[in-house]
């Protein structure tokens, strides 16, 4: 399972007053390091990663990454699924780096990409942020949640005709991720507030 979020109101809240009135849409690990693990351990610790919450996850991707097992693309996903809980759990200057490394290892990494745009947001960059959901967009152009947060992006920042244009297609998107319907249903929304 990889890991992506839509904005959470925590992430709203904290880059701008006007975002504060938006919407909650839906949202999409430290032990002592073992000297050396066995492979069955190791798969063990990869799919605890990808599949558990909050520090047990992380933990698990500590080790993972400690092991160096895993290498590219494999490795990308390790970083993605621990930044998305550090995410959760507002570390937010952790999550950026485990994301940052995470799209350097797999420049093709649409959720990283998504997940990194929801913390650079967070943090106030809401032009980084909108740069990020495009480039997401760009890898996948049916990525429903990328449109819906790129979208409450262009609203944060005063641009509704972008918000707009962004809401509605994510309307027309048949991706099948978990988070299509809230996406969907956060777009519908954001429109109806609109006037749309």
């Amino acid at each position: 399972m990889l890991r992506t979020a839509l904005l959470t109101a925590f992430v709203l809240a904290a880059a701008a007053p006007a975002a504060a009135q938006l919407p909650q849409p839906p949202q999409q690990r430290p032990q002592q390091q073992p000297q050396q693990q066995q492979p069955q351990q190791q798969t063990d610790d990869f799919v605890t990663c990808e599949k558990a919450d909050g520090d047990v996850a992380i933990a698990a991707c500590d080790r993972v990454i400690a092991s160096g097992r895993y290498t590219g693309v494999k490795l990308s996903e390790v970083y993605n699924n621990r930044g998305y809980e550090l995410e959760r759990k507002k570390q937010l200057d952790r999550a950026l780096g485990d994301y940052n490394t995470s799209i350097a290892l797999n420049p093709n990494h649409t959720f990283a990409y998504n997940n990194r745009a929801n913390v650079k947001f967070a943090k106030g960059d809401i032009d980084g942020s909108i740069a990020d959901y495009s480039e997401a967009i760009r890898l996948n152009a049916d990525y429903t949640i990328a449109y819906t947060n790129r979208g409450l992006s262009y609203e944060a920042k005063g641009d509704t005709p972008r918000a707009i244009a962004d809401f509605r297609a994510a309307l027309t998107k048949s991706d099948r991720f978990s988070s299509t319907a809230s996406a969907k249903k956060t777009a519908q929304e954001r429109l109806r507030a609109l006037g749309q």
